[in-house]
Protein backbone atom coordinates (compact mmCIF):
# COMPACT_ATOMS: atom_id res chain seq x y z
CA UNK A 1 0.00 0.00 0.00
CA UNK A 2 2.80 2.43 0.89
CA UNK A 3 4.65 1.51 -2.29
CA UNK A 4 1.54 2.23 -4.39
CA UNK A 5 1.05 5.61 -2.75
CA UNK A 6 4.71 6.41 -3.23
CA UNK A 7 4.48 5.67 -6.96
CA UNK A 8 1.54 8.08 -7.28
CA UNK A 9 3.31 10.76 -5.27
CA UNK A 10 6.47 10.46 -7.39
CA UNK A 11 4.37 10.78 -10.52
CA UNK A 12 2.77 13.99 -9.21
CA UNK A 13 5.79 15.52 -7.52
CA UNK A 14 9.50 15.28 -8.19
CA UNK A 15 11.71 12.47 -6.90
CA UNK A 16 13.69 14.83 -4.63
CA UNK A 17 10.58 16.42 -3.03
CA UNK A 18 10.86 16.46 0.78
CA UNK A 19 7.57 14.58 1.10
CA UNK A 20 8.72 11.84 -1.27
CA UNK A 21 12.03 11.48 0.52
CA UNK A 22 10.36 11.29 3.92
CA UNK A 23 7.86 8.72 2.65
CA UNK A 24 10.80 6.58 1.50
CA UNK A 25 12.36 6.85 4.95
CA UNK A 26 9.07 5.77 6.57
CA UNK A 27 8.69 2.85 4.15
CA UNK A 28 12.22 1.81 5.10
CA UNK A 29 11.31 2.03 8.79
CA UNK A 30 8.37 -0.30 8.17
CA UNK A 31 10.66 -2.75 6.34
CA UNK A 32 13.13 -2.64 9.27
CA UNK A 33 10.40 -3.30 11.85
CA UNK A 34 10.95 -6.54 13.80
CA UNK A 35 7.28 -7.48 13.28
CA UNK A 36 7.62 -7.14 9.51
CA UNK A 37 10.97 -8.88 9.58
CA UNK A 38 9.51 -11.84 11.48
CA UNK A 39 6.46 -12.14 9.25
CA UNK A 40 8.20 -11.36 5.95
CA UNK A 41 7.02 -8.49 3.78
CA UNK A 42 4.64 -9.98 1.29
CA UNK A 43 6.80 -11.40 -1.46
CA UNK A 44 10.05 -10.30 0.22
CA UNK A 45 12.10 -12.34 2.64
CA UNK A 46 13.27 -10.50 5.78
CA UNK A 47 16.75 -10.23 4.22
CA UNK A 48 15.31 -8.69 1.05
CA UNK A 49 13.21 -6.27 3.13
CA UNK A 50 16.30 -5.08 5.00
CA UNK A 51 18.24 -4.74 1.75
CA UNK A 52 15.41 -2.66 0.26
CA UNK A 53 15.28 -0.52 3.41
CA UNK A 54 19.03 0.06 3.25
CA UNK A 55 18.81 1.10 -0.41
CA UNK A 56 15.94 3.52 0.33
CA UNK A 57 17.79 5.08 3.26
CA UNK A 58 21.05 5.43 1.33
CA UNK A 59 19.10 7.14 -1.47
CA UNK A 60 17.41 9.41 1.07
CA UNK A 61 20.73 10.39 2.67
CA UNK A 62 22.39 11.05 -0.68
CA UNK A 63 19.53 13.33 -1.73
CA UNK A 64 19.67 15.18 1.58
CA UNK A 65 23.45 15.63 1.36
CA UNK A 66 22.93 17.19 -2.05
CA UNK A 67 19.97 19.47 -1.33
CA UNK A 68 19.02 19.55 2.36
CA UNK A 69 22.21 18.80 4.34
CA UNK A 70 21.77 19.15 8.08
CA UNK A 71 17.97 18.94 7.98
CA UNK A 72 16.47 17.17 11.02
CA UNK A 73 14.88 14.53 8.76
CA UNK A 74 18.38 13.46 7.79
CA UNK A 75 19.12 12.61 11.41
CA UNK A 76 15.94 10.50 11.58
CA UNK A 77 16.97 8.65 8.43
CA UNK A 78 20.46 8.06 9.77
CA UNK A 79 18.99 6.58 12.94
CA UNK A 80 16.85 4.22 10.85
CA UNK A 81 19.92 3.25 8.80
CA UNK A 82 21.92 2.50 11.97
CA UNK A 83 19.11 0.15 13.03
CA UNK A 84 19.03 -1.42 9.57
CA UNK A 85 22.79 -2.00 9.58
CA UNK A 86 22.62 -3.62 13.01
CA UNK A 87 19.81 -5.96 11.99
CA UNK A 88 21.96 -7.06 9.04
CA UNK A 89 25.03 -7.59 11.22
CA UNK A 90 26.90 -4.68 9.61
CA UNK A 91 28.30 -3.49 12.92
CA UNK A 92 31.22 -1.48 11.52
CA UNK A 93 28.88 0.47 9.24
CA UNK A 94 26.49 1.01 12.15
CA UNK A 95 29.27 2.28 14.44
CA UNK A 96 30.63 4.71 11.85
CA UNK A 97 27.19 6.06 11.04
CA UNK A 98 26.30 6.36 14.74
CA UNK A 99 29.20 8.80 15.15
CA UNK A 100 27.94 10.89 12.22
CA UNK A 101 24.41 10.69 13.60
CA UNK A 102 25.50 11.98 17.00
CA UNK A 103 27.59 14.78 15.46
CA UNK A 104 24.71 15.85 13.24
CA UNK A 105 22.18 15.65 16.06
CA UNK A 106 24.36 17.83 18.26
CA UNK A 107 24.86 20.31 15.41
CA UNK A 108 21.14 20.54 14.61
CA UNK A 109 19.63 20.35 18.11
CA UNK A 110 22.51 21.26 20.41
CA UNK A 111 24.62 19.27 22.81
CA UNK A 112 22.62 17.68 25.60
CA UNK A 113 19.30 18.11 23.76
CA UNK A 114 16.45 15.67 24.28
CA UNK A 115 17.10 14.40 20.74
CA UNK A 116 20.69 13.58 21.60
CA UNK A 117 19.45 11.72 24.67
CA UNK A 118 16.90 9.85 22.52
CA UNK A 119 19.59 8.82 20.02
CA UNK A 120 21.93 7.70 22.79
CA UNK A 121 19.17 5.72 24.50
CA UNK A 122 17.74 4.06 21.38
CA UNK A 123 20.55 3.77 18.85
CA UNK A 124 23.79 3.53 20.84
CA UNK A 125 24.49 0.14 22.41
Amino acid sequence: MMRDGLKIAIRNLREAHLGILYCKAQLAKVLISPAVEAAGTGSLTPHEGLAEAEALLLEFNAAYEESYAGHADQMVSRAYLVDCYRRQGKMEDAAALTERLLEGTRRVFGEGSRWEEYILRNYCP
